[in-house]
């Protein structure tokens, strides 16, 4: 059992990493997190450590719309139709079609 994600995560060879720095490096790009607030393989404190973290890099950049993490209610690691809608929404707006 996890007892919490932070800032590090593990490799399953045990190899340490910073999270928010593997999620930093696709700014300033379009990035779109979705995640349930009882989801145990991506615990709220750890989700919010993201949001903080990587959301002052796409600031630094000059990009905070292009940032965005949303977390559902009662909802653990599974995929509802509203994150499906929020995701076409977010593709539409930053992968438009030429």
């Amino acid at each position: 059992m996890r007892l919490a994600l932070t800032i590090h995560d593990m490799t399953p060879s045990g190899t340490l990493f910073d999270t928010e720095a593997i999620h930093a490096l696709v700014a300033p790009r379009p990035h779109l997190e979705l995640s349930g607030d009882q989801d145990p393989g991506a615990l709220l404190d750890g989700v919010e450590t993201l949001e903080r973290k990587v959301g002052e890099v796409y600031r630094l950049y000059g990009k905070p719309g292009n940032f965005r993490s949303v977390v559902w209610s009662n909802t653990g690691h599974e995929y509802l139709p509203e994150m499906r809608d929020r995701m076409i929404a977010w593709f539409e707006k930053h992968l438009p079609v030429r």
